[in-house]
C-alpha cells in the first residue's frame, strides 16, 4: 500500500528517527535543520532549536503540541489547536514543527497523523489501516 504522507514525512532524511521518536529534521541534502531535546515526555520533544533560536514546545498531557515559545524572547512561533478527536482548528504557523495530535507527526497536506507505522485520520477517529499483529482495536467514535 503506498503512503499518502507528503514529501516532508516521506523523503529519506527529512525526519531522523531515534526509535520511534524523531530526534532532528533535516533538510533535503541530510543537512539537520532543526534537532529535537527531549526532557520530560517521551512522544514529543520539549525543545526545538531552529534557525538559531530555541524553542519551548508546550503540550497537552496527550503530547499535543500547543505552543512552540522562542526562550530568549517569548514570543510564539506557532500556536495549536485541536478538538476532541485530534482535528486541528487552529494552526498559527503550519509546518514550523512537525508534531501533531497526542505527539504523533502530523501532515498538514493530508491531515493525517502518523504513529510508528500507523496514520490516525481524525476526521473520522480511525486508524487508515488494520493493526498487523492481530490485535481488534476499539474504535474511539
Amino acid at each position: 500500500m503506498k503512503s499518502v504522507y507528503s514529501k516532508r514525512l516521506i523523503d529519506p532524511g527529512l525526519a531522523i528517527q531515534g526509535g520511534l521518536n524523531p530526534i532532528a529534521e533535516s533538510d533535503g541534502a541530510g543537512n539537520v535543520v532543526a534537532p529535537f531535546v527531549y526532557a520530560g515526555k517521551t512522544n514529543v520533544p520539549d525543545y526545538l532549536i531552529k534557525g538559531g533560536p530555541t524553542y519551548r514546545i508546550v503540550s497537552d498531557r496527550l503530547g499535543s503540541p500547543l505552543l512552540a515559545v522562542n526562550v530568549a524572547t517569548r514570543a510564539v512561533a506557532q500556536q495549536m489547536d485541536y478538538d476532541e478527536w485530534g482535528n486541528v482548528l487552529a494552526d498559527t504557523h503550519s509546518g514550523f514543527q512537525p508534531f501533531g495530535f497526542a505527539g504523533g507527526l502530523y501532515d498538514p497536506a493530508t491531515k493525517l497523523v502518523r504513529f510508528g507505522a500507523y496514520d490516525y485520520d481524525a476526521s473520522v477517529g480511525y486508524w487508515t489501516t488494520k493493526d498487523r499483529s492481530g490485535y481488534r482495536p476499539v474504535w474511539i467514535k
